[in-house]
């Protein structure tokens, strides 16, 4: 999965990395901390 900010930032998760066969981890995408954006 890739993620890309709007300032053009990109986060890059595998799907190895989240599969249920992989170990079953999941992935959470945090775009606020505390009520606010977490970008600028």
């Amino acid at each position: 999965m890739l993620a890309v900010g709007a300032d053009g930032c990109r986060a890059l998760v595998s799907y190895g990395e989240i599969s249920p066969g992989s170990g079953n981890r999941g992935a959470i995408l945090a775009v606020e901390q505390y009520g606010a954006p977490l970008w600028s």
